[in-house]
């Protein structure tokens, strides 16, 4: 219920200038901590439900709080998780938010409610109803469920499932002969950009797996879907060679596709593993297939052979091929498909949400059917990158997984508890290498415009609306976040121009509504998937 609060749990103090909470605190020698501080609400925002409120009646100047103080300032019941609460529909009380951080910037004019004292509720007495509603009854909350969030806690990414080795275990790696493995890359809709990745960097990739991997034959194959084969290609290859020239030019020559429905021919590109590729007798032979979808059935209409993935997959092992299922976006009516291709041939199920991440996938993956010892030396080598690119928490999966072992991933991450965590695979994060506009950098990657789906890195002082949303990207652990809280992070909303904030455990990225916008080289882009494409 809706109970009075005693006024000695809160000291309430005068905001005078725009200033964040840290240093609101730090000036009048309190102590932070998550959960303490309430700051007053002042404009339209978005409330999880998660955060206490404290409402303070201008008639007398009497705290409320509790479970259903939310009913009394005119929050409806199913109103979900978050609520944008308009402060201009309740006349009669001061409205305070619970902050978790202390990023939170505070305005000027306002109040800050810092708690001092516990205290316990008093005896609640009637609470008058927002000016021109009915009077409402005040019901009890609803238990919690054990999936709600504590107030203070620090927000973390929505969980995706985890990657896995597929059972039967794995066939020990660099047991066999001299090493062939093929690359198949789904190069549909918004798989295309994965193979964009691996073309800025396949010249070094190439070169340094034959200097580090003796007598290495590497394939290369793409596909799209059959409605493809008219247009572009169903499925195109390189067959193997050892030949550094001819990988490169393939891979920065192969067109996009369009995949047309949901499912892709995947059934088609393994029997074309299966089937066209010149594999040599005694090799230690492996398939990495990446992408996102699921196979068409024997009786799909243009499956002309009724090929069945599953009966092509057998055949497959028979022949000593292992898979590294590359499940990308984490697409969930696909994880059957990628997990099955690889328990039925020993192989690895790996979940990549980031095409930023590929080229560690292949070298890692690589490495690993050459031994222990040189997987052991790459991972090494990741961990100790410096200003950026190193180990993050989709790399440490995957060396878990190629590792065949279950640790946790330790990193300190940098969010507070008030930003919302953003699915992994919502964006993909793009580098710019050199000056252009969004429209011809968004073509250039094969990728398709949508108002609104394009993100800039923030790194130049500007004007930026409120409006607008913003995503934080931690530098540790890659995990974003996005919320109202971003906005106020980085001083959105503002009338004048702000400069980049002083978060040097973020990268920022601002919403962008034109294509027109001019992209700066070595920075960042993110990009809104279209799960539908």
């Amino acid at each position: 219920m809706a109970s009075p609060v005693k006024s000695s749990r809160f000291r309430t103090l005068k905001v005078t200038k725009k200033t964040s909470i840290k240093d609101f605190v730090s000036a009048h020698k309190l102590e932070f901590e998550k959960g303490k501080g309430f700051y007053q609400l002042t404009k339209p925002e978005i409330i999880q439900d998660y955060k206490e409120i404290v409402a303070r009646r201008k008639s007398d100047g009497a705290f409320i709080s509790g479970s259903a103080v939310r009913t009394t300032l005119g929050i409806p019941a199913d109103a979900g998780k978050k609520f944008k609460f308009d402060l201009a529909k309740i006349p009669d009380f001061d409205v305070f938010v619970q902050s978790t951080s202390y990023n939170r910037a505070l305005m000027p004019d306002t109040e800050f409610l810092y708690e001092v004292g516990g205290g316990g509720d008093e005896p609640a007495p009637a609470v008058t109803p927002p000016a021109g509603g009915k009077k409402r009854k005040a019901e009890a909350a609803p238990a919690a469920t054990a999936a709600t969030k504590k107030r203070g806690v620090k927000a973390e990414p929505e969980a995706e499932p985890a990657a896995g080795t597929s059972a039967p275990p794995p066939a020990p790696p660099g047991g066999g002969g001299p090493m062939e493995i093929v690359f198949c890359f789904d190069t549909t809709g918004s798989m295309y950009p994965c193979l964009a990745e691996v073309r800025k960097k396949i010249q070094d990739v190439v070169k340094r797996l034959h200097k580090d991997i003796a007598g290495i034959r590497m394939a290369l194959m793409a596909h799209g879907d059959y409605m493809d084969a008219t247009t572009t290609y169903d499925v195109t290859w390189l067959d193997f060679t050892t030949d550094q020239k001819r990988l490169c030019n393939w891979a920065n020559s192969v067109q996009a596709t369009y995949g047309h429905d949901l499912d892709e021919c995947y059934e088609l590109a393994l029997r074309k593993v299966r089937t066209e590729l010149s594999w040599t007798p005694g090799t230690q032979r492996s398939l990495v297939m990446i992408g996102d979808c699921e196979p068409h059935a024997p009786n799909f209409h243009l499956n002309k052979d009724k090929i069945d993935w599953k009966k092509e997959t057998d055949l497959l092992l028979e022949m000593g091929v292992h898979i590294y299922a590359v499940q990308a976006l984490n697409r969930g009516p696909s994880t059957k498909f990628y997990k099955e291709l690889a328990r039925r041939t020993h192989g690895c199920h790996l979940n990549l949400n980031q095409f930023a991440s590929i080229v560690d996938f292949m070298m890692a993956i690589c490495y690993r059917e050459r031994g222990a010892d040189q997987l052991e030396a790459y991972e090494k080598e990741v961990r100790s990158r410096k200003g950026g690119g190193g180990m993050n928490r989709e790399l440490h999966q995957l060396f878990d997984v190629l590792a065949g072992r279950t640790t946790t991933f330790t990193a300190a991450g940098a969010a507070d508890g008030d930003l919302v965590p953003v699915k992994p695979s919502r964006f993909q994060v793009l580098t710019v290498d050199e000056r252009c506009d969004i429209k011809t950098f968004v073509s250039n990657n094969s990728l398709i415009f949508k108002t609104g789906r394009g993100f800039y890195e923030f790194t130049k002082p500007e004007k930026i609306s409120d409006k607008k949303e913003v995503v934080l990207v931690d530098k540790t652990t890659g995990d974003m976040f996005t919320g109202p809280e971003a906005c106020d992070m980085i001083g959105a909303g503002g009338s004048g121009r702000i400069k980049p904030a002083s978060l040097d455990s973020w990268r920022v990225f601002v919403q962008s509504t034109s294509y027109n916008r001019v992209l700066m080289p070595d920075t960042g882009f993110l990009y809104e998937v279209d799960p539908d494409h």
